[in-house]
């Protein structure tokens, strides 16, 4: 699975790839992995909790974003809101 990762050095952002077989879920989950990164050349240790997640989160996005390509209305989202309460 791809995951991108920000260089804390220069700022800049690369992808990785990270593993998702279920024994490597369980065995890096509570782990930092080394990351190389081609930006500074250093080694960065990241969270592979975080960035399972967000590769997780960012796929999801891609997915709804492809099967739903119209912004939706925003007159719907007011309609969802809640109202608020006001005390006086």
């Amino acid at each position: 699975m791809r995951a991108v990762v920000r260089c804390p050095d220069k700022s800049r952002h690369f992808a990785i790839e990270i593993p998702t077989s279920a024994e490597e879920l369980v065995r890096y989950w509570s782990k930092s992995i080394p990351v190389d990164c081609p930006h500074c050349k250093e080694v960065h240790l990241e969270s592979f909790r975080a960035l399972y997640s967000q590769a997780i989160l960012e796929g999801q996005w891609r997915r709804e974003v492809w099967e739903n390509p119209t912004p939706p209305d925003p007159r719907m989202e007011r309609k969802l809101l809640p109202k608020r309460v006001t005390t006086s």
